[in-house]
Protein backbone atom coordinates (compact mmCIF):
# COMPACT_ATOMS: atom_id res chain seq x y z
CA UNK A 1 0.00 0.00 0.00
CA UNK A 2 2.70 2.37 0.99
CA UNK A 3 4.68 1.47 -1.95
CA UNK A 4 1.72 2.46 -4.43
CA UNK A 5 1.08 5.58 -2.25
CA UNK A 6 4.49 6.38 -2.94
CA UNK A 7 4.18 5.57 -6.90
CA UNK A 8 1.40 7.57 -7.49
CA UNK A 9 2.39 10.17 -5.97
CA UNK A 10 5.78 10.57 -8.03
CA UNK A 11 3.44 9.80 -11.56
CA UNK A 12 1.26 13.21 -10.15
CA UNK A 13 4.26 14.76 -9.60
CA UNK A 14 6.25 13.92 -13.02
CA UNK A 15 3.06 14.71 -14.87
CA UNK A 16 2.85 18.39 -12.97
CA UNK A 17 6.02 19.11 -13.13
CA UNK A 18 6.28 18.57 -17.11
CA UNK A 19 3.63 21.08 -17.09
CA UNK A 20 5.25 23.51 -15.85
CA UNK A 21 8.00 25.99 -17.26
CA UNK A 22 9.18 29.22 -16.62
CA UNK A 23 8.79 31.95 -19.47
CA UNK A 24 10.61 34.66 -19.94
CA UNK A 25 8.00 38.15 -19.36
CA UNK A 26 6.47 40.01 -22.18
CA UNK A 27 8.17 42.83 -23.38
CA UNK A 28 6.20 45.61 -21.96
CA UNK A 29 4.42 47.48 -25.46
CA UNK A 30 2.59 50.21 -23.80
CA UNK A 31 3.84 53.45 -22.40
CA UNK A 32 2.18 55.93 -20.40
CA UNK A 33 3.12 59.31 -21.87
CA UNK A 34 0.94 61.88 -19.82
CA UNK A 35 -2.48 63.11 -19.10
CA UNK A 36 -4.26 66.40 -17.62
CA UNK A 37 -7.68 66.87 -16.24
CA UNK A 38 -9.27 70.33 -16.07
CA UNK A 39 -12.11 70.24 -13.46
CA UNK A 40 -14.48 67.89 -15.25
CA UNK A 41 -14.08 70.26 -18.60
CA UNK A 42 -10.96 69.35 -20.89
CA UNK A 43 -8.84 66.26 -20.62
CA UNK A 44 -6.54 64.75 -22.65
CA UNK A 45 -4.41 61.39 -22.44
CA UNK A 46 -1.07 60.43 -24.18
CA UNK A 47 0.13 56.96 -24.79
CA UNK A 48 2.20 54.79 -27.00
CA UNK A 49 2.57 51.41 -28.15
CA UNK A 50 4.71 48.89 -30.35
CA UNK A 51 2.23 47.74 -32.71
CA UNK A 52 4.14 45.27 -35.47
CA UNK A 53 7.18 46.93 -35.25
CA UNK A 54 5.20 50.88 -35.05
CA UNK A 55 5.17 52.65 -32.82
CA UNK A 56 1.73 54.26 -32.80
CA UNK A 57 0.71 57.18 -30.55
CA UNK A 58 -2.99 57.58 -29.09
CA UNK A 59 -3.86 60.93 -27.97
CA UNK A 60 -7.13 60.91 -25.88
CA UNK A 61 -9.24 64.32 -25.55
CA UNK A 62 -12.71 65.56 -24.92
CA UNK A 63 -14.60 68.31 -23.37
CA UNK A 64 -16.88 67.47 -20.46
CA UNK A 65 -16.84 63.38 -19.09
CA UNK A 66 -19.23 62.32 -21.66
CA UNK A 67 -16.99 63.71 -24.88
CA UNK A 68 -13.94 61.46 -25.60
CA UNK A 69 -12.27 61.43 -29.09
CA UNK A 70 -9.47 59.60 -29.88
CA UNK A 71 -6.40 60.21 -32.60
CA UNK A 72 -3.97 57.49 -33.37
CA UNK A 73 -0.66 58.13 -35.81
CA UNK A 74 2.58 56.38 -36.39
CA UNK A 75 6.04 57.47 -35.04
CA UNK A 76 7.63 58.68 -38.52
CA UNK A 77 11.02 60.29 -36.67
CA UNK A 78 10.81 62.29 -33.63
CA UNK A 79 7.00 63.19 -34.64
CA UNK A 80 6.17 63.25 -30.87
CA UNK A 81 8.99 65.92 -29.94
CA UNK A 82 7.93 67.86 -33.20
CA UNK A 83 4.24 67.97 -32.04
CA UNK A 84 5.13 69.22 -28.49
CA UNK A 85 7.24 72.16 -30.07
CA UNK A 86 5.02 73.56 -32.42
CA UNK A 87 2.00 73.37 -30.22
CA UNK A 88 4.63 74.95 -27.81
CA UNK A 89 4.98 78.27 -30.12
CA UNK A 90 1.57 79.36 -29.28
CA UNK A 91 3.07 80.08 -25.69
CA UNK A 92 5.41 82.56 -26.54
CA UNK A 93 4.69 86.14 -25.80
CA UNK A 94 4.54 87.68 -29.66
CA UNK A 95 2.28 84.70 -30.58
CA UNK A 96 -0.25 85.01 -27.50
CA UNK A 97 -1.12 88.33 -28.63
CA UNK A 98 -1.27 87.80 -32.16
CA UNK A 99 -5.03 86.52 -33.34
CA UNK A 100 -4.05 85.76 -36.44
CA UNK A 101 -1.54 82.70 -34.86
CA UNK A 102 -2.99 79.61 -36.32
CA UNK A 103 -1.58 76.49 -36.90
CA UNK A 104 -3.20 73.60 -39.30
CA UNK A 105 -1.38 70.13 -39.41
CA UNK A 106 -2.73 66.39 -39.90
CA UNK A 107 -2.03 64.31 -37.05
CA UNK A 108 -2.45 60.54 -38.50
CA UNK A 109 -5.56 60.93 -40.75
CA UNK A 110 -6.89 63.44 -38.76
CA UNK A 111 -7.06 67.30 -39.72
CA UNK A 112 -6.36 69.39 -36.61
CA UNK A 113 -6.43 73.37 -35.88
CA UNK A 114 -5.17 75.43 -33.37
CA UNK A 115 -5.84 78.71 -32.52
CA UNK A 116 -4.44 80.88 -29.24
CA UNK A 117 -7.53 81.22 -26.58
CA UNK A 118 -7.26 84.27 -24.53
CA UNK A 119 -7.65 84.39 -20.92
CA UNK A 120 -5.84 82.97 -17.69
CA UNK A 121 -3.85 80.98 -18.48
CA UNK A 122 -3.55 81.27 -22.38
CA UNK A 123 -5.22 78.26 -23.87
CA UNK A 124 -4.89 76.98 -26.98
CA UNK A 125 -7.89 75.76 -28.56
CA UNK A 126 -7.16 72.61 -30.50
CA UNK A 127 -10.01 71.39 -32.87
CA UNK A 128 -10.94 67.93 -34.69
CA UNK A 129 -13.85 67.22 -37.11
CA UNK A 130 -14.55 65.27 -33.97
CA UNK A 131 -14.13 67.27 -30.78
CA UNK A 132 -12.26 69.85 -29.41
CA UNK A 133 -10.28 70.61 -26.14
CA UNK A 134 -8.80 73.57 -24.68
CA UNK A 135 -5.24 73.15 -23.46
CA UNK A 136 -3.01 75.27 -20.96
CA UNK A 137 1.09 75.67 -20.96
CA UNK A 138 1.12 73.57 -18.07
CA UNK A 139 -1.58 70.83 -19.23
CA UNK A 140 0.54 70.57 -22.43
CA UNK A 141 3.68 69.93 -20.60
CA UNK A 142 1.66 67.06 -18.42
CA UNK A 143 0.44 65.57 -21.22
CA UNK A 144 3.85 65.28 -23.09
CA UNK A 145 5.27 63.99 -19.82
CA UNK A 146 7.05 67.53 -19.29
CA UNK A 147 6.04 67.67 -16.01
Amino acid sequence: MKTLLKLTFLLFFSLTNAQFSETALPEETKTFIGYFNNFNTSHGSLRSEIVDGTKIYTLKYGIGAAQNFIIRFEETGNDLESLYQLLSTFFIKENKKDEQYVKSFKLGEVDVICTGFGGIPFHIYFKTEDGVFYISERQLDKLFGKR
